[in-house]
């Protein structure tokens, strides 16, 4: 029985390892058609993202400000009544009537027109700013689960290679070709490509929970994403044009640009509404039975010693302080754009080593480990140490494929082009 069931395992064990050494390079996969791609993912979050959504409140609060620029100019009517008591006689008692209205004087109605117009303008700014961010990350999530997915399935191919791996030893151990220790080591194999399967299921979770609260999903929805191949430097992109482009397409000093235009229109504003509205009235007053007088008064308050100095300083302050914020930003943006394109650079060269190099040269140790393995010649210690290493391989260049997404998305990012994949 023990004699019989040796080759079997043997050859089983040689299929799946053959199996597990050609996995990084079987690029056909089926595709769900109801899985979210990233074009899909990128439209969604464009429309329906939390921050996204959180920005396009502030504009509709900018739109508001524009009202302030068509309230009228005459004020509401103020009624004002007055009675004296007559003394030391009651003919002697005063009335009086006024009807007046306020007439606004000062030009802030014009003023406030120019400062809903920046308002607006720095709103959109920011709307596009919080697209571009909203895009990236829903990209980097989509990415995350995609290569969680990949990595799943290498090591369920694992998992399947070491429970070969374990029925061969055990039957060699029954033909007296091998130890306890052979048969300890593969099971130790096992547990291990179990543990890395949870490790990595785990992954795949996370990176659709981010995806689902990103995409803003109920929990009813279904969620799964198809699968991804290494990502490319975008064409004729080079490390100088992706800082310039930074600065070009970038909307944050922009936004910061249209606030300090905004700060400014409204200490401009301020200034003109130090200036009252002329009061104009018509007032009547009368002692006993007989009209006393019947006449028009107008007030002012002359805008001398009080012109909102306080508020006007500080609006002043923060739109000096916005013109500072926007050139950090466009250095900031720039060194973004540099170091993400350097960053995929170097990502895409150590894709290209794994691939063309590192990864067939385990796959050949490994499938002269396996001959060796079934002449017998070495132990199942060298096997593991030869598959183990091409797994090895395998799964760095997974990672490196995760980091390298994250630096083409950051790229996008930096350069304003992260919703369109």
């Amino acid at each position: 029985m023990a004699s019989t069931a040796l080759p079997r395992a043997l050859a089983l064990l040689a299929g799946a390892c053959c199996t597990s050494a050609s996995i990084a390079f079987a690029q056909p996969r089926p595709v769900d058609d109801g899985a979210w791609t990233e074009a899909r993912v990128v439209a969604r979050a464009a429309q329906r993202s939390p921050e996204v959504a959180r920005s396009r409140t502030a504009l509709y609060e900018a739109h508001a400000l524009s009202m302030f620029s068509r309230l009228p100019r005459v004020g509401n009517p103020t009624v004002g009544v007055r009675a004296m008591v007559g003394v030391p006689d009651v003919p002697a008692a005063t009335y009086a009537l006024l009807l007046g209205m306020p007439i606004d004087l000062s030009g802030a109605r014009a003023q406030w027109s120019d400062e809903a117009r920046w308002a607006v303008r720095e709103a959109e700014y920011r709307v596009d700013v919080a697209l571009n961010d909203a895009c990236a990350q829903a990209r980097e999530a989509f990415s995350d689960a995609a290569i969680a997915q990949a990595t799943i399935a290498l090591f369920e191919q694992r998992r399947q290679t070491a429970e070969a791996l374990v029925r061969a030893a055990r039957a060699r151990l029954d033909a007296q070709s091998a130890t306890a220790l052979d048969v300890a080591l593969a099971e130790q194999e096992l547990t291990a490509s179990e543990l890395s399967l949870l490790d990595a299921r785990r992954e795949r979770e996370a990176a659709l929970g981010r995806l689902r609260e990103l995409l803003a999903l109920t929990v009813e929805e279904r969620i799964a994403v198809s699968p991804i191949d290494e990502p490319t430097m975008p064409v004729g992109l080079s490390r100088e044009r992706a800082a310039s482009m930074a600065i070009a397409r970038r909307r944050e000093g922009a936004s910061l640009r249209a606030a300090a235009q905004r700060l400014r229109a409204s200490s401009t504003r301020l200034h003109h509404e130090a200036t009252a509205p002329l009061f104009v009235a018509a007032e009547v007053e009368w002692q006993g039975y007989s009209v006393a007088s019947l006449g028009v008064s107008a007030q002012w308050s002359l805008p001398v010693s009080l012109t909102n100095q306080g508020e006007r300083a500080t609006a002043q302050a923060q739109a000096r302080a916005a013109d500072e914020q926007r050139s950090i930003a466009e250095i900031t943006v720039a060194n973004q754009a540099a170091s993400a394109w350097t960053e995929l650079e170097l990502r895409l060269s150590e894709l290209a080593l794994l691939r063309t190099r590192s990864i067939p040269a385990a796959q050949r140790a490994l499938e002269l480990t396996e001959a060796l393995f079934r002449a017998g010649t070495i132990d199942s210690y060298r096997l593991l140490r030869a598959r183990d290493e091409l797994y090895a391989q395998q799964q760095r260049r997974l990672d490196a494929m995760r980091s390298a997404w994250r630096a083409r998305v950051q790229l996008d990012r930096a350069i304003g082009n992260a919703n369109t994949p």
